[in-house]
C-alpha cells in the first residue's frame, strides 16, 4: 500500500502540461478571434452599408464579449 500511495505523487504531473496547453489554446484563439473581429468592423467601416440594423449590432458585441471571454478563461487557467 505505501509503495502505491508513493507512485501516485507523480500523478500531479499529468495535469499540469494539460492546463498549460488549455491555457494557451484559449489565450491564442481569444486573441486571434478578437484582433481578426477587429479588422471585420475596420473594413465595414470603411465601407457602410444603409442595411445595418441593430440586431447586427447586438450580435457585433455579442461576438466581442464572447472572444473576450475566451482570453479571460485562459488568463485564468495560466
Amino acid at each position: 500500500m505505501t509503495r502505491i500511495r508513493l507512485k501516485t505523487r507523480y500523478l500531479i504531473v499529468i495535469p499540469i502540461p494539460g492546463l498549460a496547453l488549455a491555457a494557451a489554446f484559449f489565450l491564442i484563439f481569444g486573441s486571434i478571434g478578437l484582433i481578426g473581429l477587429l479588422f471585420e468592423l475596420a473594413a465595414e467601416g470603411l465601407n457602410p452599408s444603409e442595411t445595418e440594423s441593430i440586431q447586427e449590432s447586438g450580435i457585433i458585441i455579442f461576438e466581442v464579449v464572447e472572444y473576450v471571454h475566451n482570453f479571460l478563461i485562459g488568463t485564468v487557467l495560466f
